[in-house]
């Protein structure tokens, strides 16, 4: 059976920012780091439309 599972990162000093893009999920990793996934995630290759908006002010890591 095989799992996938897509989401992004971020710095934590970017969380409040990133929350004003009501993500459906975000939770702290570390001290440094939260996941997020946003309403636009799937399992796919293609990158959420949200992440384009959001990147062009935060730096975000998106992982499938």
């Amino acid at each position: 059976m095989s799992e996938l599972t897509s989401g992004s990162l971020s710095l934590l000093k970017y969380k409040e920012a990133i929350l004003e893009h009501d993500p459906i999920y975000a939770e702290d990793l570390n001290d440094k780091w939260f996941v997020f996934v946003t309403k636009d995630t799937e399992e796919s290759e293609e990158i959420p439309e949200s992440l384009f908006q959001i990147s062009e002010k935060i730096p975000v890591l998106y992982f499938l």
